[in-house]
């Protein structure tokens, strides 16, 4: 992440029409949450996948999420909270709600907000438990979560798995085959209990480059890009062969 470095470059590159930006390193993250006028809560973070070489990902392309909610500091979590009351008191925004972040060791610094279901909420759905859904219609409806029967203040258990998932991306153009499209189906399944979506039809041809599909994995955190690169090796054992 960039910004600029002080209010002297701001001046000056604003009579240049040019910007100079200070680079942020840390983790690329994103946070779920759900606001609404009488609570807003946290349904959960999760790390984002960029650039992975071994989803054949490009650069700075997105390549999936996994969770990350259990290894939070406080005092960045504490950030979050706050975030979430600016969020809902000063922008008035209304059920679910994605903030993508670049947490460094000591802060959380705000990439882009998107007021609206993205990509990581399938990973939190996962991860929590909680219909996202759900959490988005008592929001908006200013009911009470405990009213809809929803966990909104659902505490991780370090000691359960984390959730992630992955696009994979074709390293060469491949036709989707029979063989390959009875095995992925196999796989499908039905809500969480999918191991692979957005399968392409029988008979897809895919160019290098674009995304073929999506895959779930889960493992304790420390351990959960390894296993979603075990996964990728297995699909594309399937795919190329």
């Amino acid at each position: 992440m960039w910004e600029l470095a002080d209010e002297d470059s701001r001046r000056r590159a604003a009579a240049s029409e040019a910007w100079f930006q200070k680079r942020i390193e840390g983790q690329h993250a994103s946070v779920i949450f759900s606001l609404g006028d009488v609570w807003t809560t946290t349904l959960g973070m999760t790390a984002q996948w960029v650039g992975a070489s071994a989803a054949r990902a490009a650069k700075f392309q997105y390549a999936g999420s996994y969770a990350i909610g259990q290894t939070i500091p406080p005092a960045i979590q504490e950030q979050i909270k706050s975030l979430a009351h600016v969020l809902a008191n000063q922008f008035q925004l209304r059920g679910l709600v994605g903030v993508d972040l670049v947490l460094d060791s000591q802060r959380a610094w705000i990439v882009e907000i998107n007021p609206r279901y993205t990509a990581s909420v399938e990973v939190i759905e996962r991860n929590s438990g909680v219909s996202a859904i759900e959490a988005h219609v008592a929001a908006c409806q200013g009911t009470l979560c405990t009213e809809r029967g929803l966990d909104c203040e659902k505490k991780e258990n370090p000691a359960d798995p984390s959730h992630g998932k992955a696009i994979l991306y074709a390293k060469q153009e491949v036709v989707i085959n029979a063989v390959f499209f009875t095995w992925a189906m196999t796989q499908a399944g039905y809500g969480l209990d999918s191991r692979l979506a957005d399968i392409p039809e029988l008979g897809s041809r895919i160019p290098s480059g674009r995304p073929v599909l999506t895959l779930f994995a889960s493992a304790p955190t420390a351990e959960i890009e390894q296993r979603l690169c075990q996964r990728i090796a297995e699909v594309e054992t399937q795919l190329y062969r």
